[in-house]
């Protein structure tokens, strides 16, 4: 999820246009819309529908994103150089060999980083990766738990899961992002994972 907040009013736009279709549909005489009436209504009526659930759905994702933006409940904070990231990507497909099909690494690696280094954001219930924002404890992917693997590059490993889709079964997925290097990304790293587990323990 690149940005909560985009995506968000992107379906409350889908909502208001539906909302007017509809609107359109119910108080034009049929006449004068012709052939088009059935398909304001119900093209309306599925944008109000699909647009407002999305909305309501991404809602705690936007609250989220908005709380790491003002520093609200940052854990940690940590910087990877370009040369440390470039390694990371390169070696993703073969993590996501080692760990199998539930755990596929869902972080976006296609686009390459603009600045001069990427920055990583962990707060209580979400993280910032170069700007690609992910909730962990609401939204459509919820955080099951946490893992440190040893790489090189040592990264943190989400377990997170889509909800029941259209067959009735969850999909599981993963966030996998690398730590700071040294003693101190370790200890931020620990941090991290201390938080999510205490969450997972306390639900």
């Amino acid at each position: 999820m690149r940005n909560a907040r985009s995506t968000r009013n992107l379906c409350l736009a889908v909502f208001l246009g539906g909302a007017a279709a509809s609107a359109v549909a119910l108080l034009v005489p049929k006449g004068a819309v012709g052939a088009l009436h059935p398909i304001l209504v119900i093209g309306g009526l599925c944008c109000v529908v699909f647009g407002g659930v999305g909305a309501a759905v991404l809602e705690p994702s936007v609250r989220a994103q908005a709380r790491l933006e003002r520093g609200e409940g940052v854990i940690a904070r940590w910087r990877l150089s370009l040369e440390q990231w470039s390694a990371f990507r390169e070696l993703s497909p073969k993590f996501d060999a080692e760990r199998g099909a539930n755990l596929r690494n869902r972080l976006s690696l296609r686009r390459a980083p603009t600045g001069p280094d990427v920055a990583i954001t962990v707060t209580t219930d979400a993280v910032d990766i170069d700007g690609d924002f992910h909730p962990l404890l609401k939204g459509i992917r919820p955080f099951r738990d946490v893992v440190l693997l040893p790489g090189p590059p040592a990264c943190l490993e989400f377990a997170l899961c889509y909800p029941a889709g259209m067959d009735g079964t969850d999909a599981y997925v993963s966030l996998r992002f690398p730590i700071g290097t040294g003693p101190e990304g370790d200890a931020l790293a620990r941090q991290v994972m201390a938080h999510y587990l205490a969450a997972a323990a306390a639900r």
